[in-house]
Formats: structure tokens, C-alpha cells, sequence
């Protein structure tokens, strides 16, 4: 019988009584989409011999927004990879400043796939995916850059916003 250690389910038990985010809410509703469509496509294609002939597309189109809303998820939770080898020995008015760098890097590069992105779905608005009922490529696919690194600048935004404060906290001045 397996056990789970009482360490391991603390942390299980802390994550389960966060509350949501929206973001969170549309990723596990994606990813449920997925497991549900994808195991339909098993059902009809190995078990009544006929398969789907739009659950593939479709799933690459829950995997391409699953993945743009996990990353805003993990932007959310800093929860990206980083190297922070020289963050951690600098002193701390050093790393706060390279911190609020950080942030306002990815909020720059969060604005410029914003703008990029609506370039993207504007120049591409004639193409279609025949495997989806002749649904536009540029809604399904492409609207995924701009709709959810919109959430990413907020939340850039946000974090920029905490580390100007912390900075000014660890300077004695108050914000």
C-alpha cells in the first residue's frame, strides 16, 4: 500500500486550497477537452473502425492554447526557468534592481508579441483549417499569441510593480 509522507501531503493539501485563477480555470478546461477528445479518437477509430476525421486538428488547437495559457500560468507563479546563480550572490539592492530588470524585459517582450501577434491574425485572416469545418487558421491558432500574453503583460505588469515597491521598502522610502 502506498503511502504519501506527511510532508508531501501538506504540499498537496496547500495547493488544493488555493483559489483559481482564470487562467488556471481555462487551462484545466483545456486540458479535460484534450483527455476527452483525444479518447474519443481512440473510441471511434479502434473500437467502431471510423475514425474522426477532426479530433487531431483539434487537439492541436487545445495544445497550442493549453500551452500559451500555461505559460501566463507560469509567468503568474514564477514559476519559468531562470538562472540565478549571480541573483543569489549579489547584495540585496543589486538583486532587486537585476529582479526589476527581469520584469520589465518580459514585459517588453509580452507587448511586443501582443502587437506581433494581432499583426499575425490580421495577415493571415484568409487561411483555413479544411479538417475543422473550414474554420479560420488565424482564430484558432494564431489568436492564441495576442489574447494570452495580454494576461502576461498584466502580469508583468504586476510583478514590476511589486519589485518597485520592494525596492523602495528595502530603500526605507515608502511607495
Amino acid at each position: 500500500m502506498f503511502v504519501v509522507p506527511p510532508i508531501l501531503h501538506f504540499r498537496i493539501m496547500e495547493q488544493t486550497q488555493k483559489k483559481l485563477t482564470v487562467p488556471e480555470i481555462i487551462l484545466a478546461i483545456l486540458f479535460g477537452a484534450m483527455i476527452t477528445i483525444a479518447g474519443l479518437g481512440v473510441f471511434f477509430r479502434y473500437i467502431l473502425n471510423s475514425s474522426l476525421t477532426w479530433s487531431i486538428e483539434l487537439l492541436r488547437v487545445l495544445f497550442t492554447w493549453a500551452t500559451f495559457v500555461g505559460a501566463v500560468v507560469a509567468l503568474k507563479d514564477n514559476a519559468h526557468i531562470r538562472i540565478d546563480l549571480l541573483i543569489d550572490k549579489a547584495p540585496p539592492t543589486i538583486r532587486h534592481i537585476l529582479e526589476i530588470i527581469n520584469h520589465l524585459l518580459v514585459l517588453a517582450f509580452s507587448i511586443t508579441i501582443v502587437v506581433l501577434g494581432f499583426q499575425l491574425v490580421r495577415r493571415t485572416g484568409n487561411m483555413v483549417i479544411p479538417a475543422l469545418w473550414s474554420l479560420p487558421i488565424n482564430y484558432l491558432y494564431y489568436s492564441a499569441l495576442p489574447v494570452t500574453f495580454i494576461l502576461g503583460v498584466y502580469y508583468a505588469a504586476q510583478k514590476l510593480r511589486e519589485g518597485i515597491k520592494r525596492q523602495a521598502n528595502l530603500k526605507g522610502d515608502k511607495v
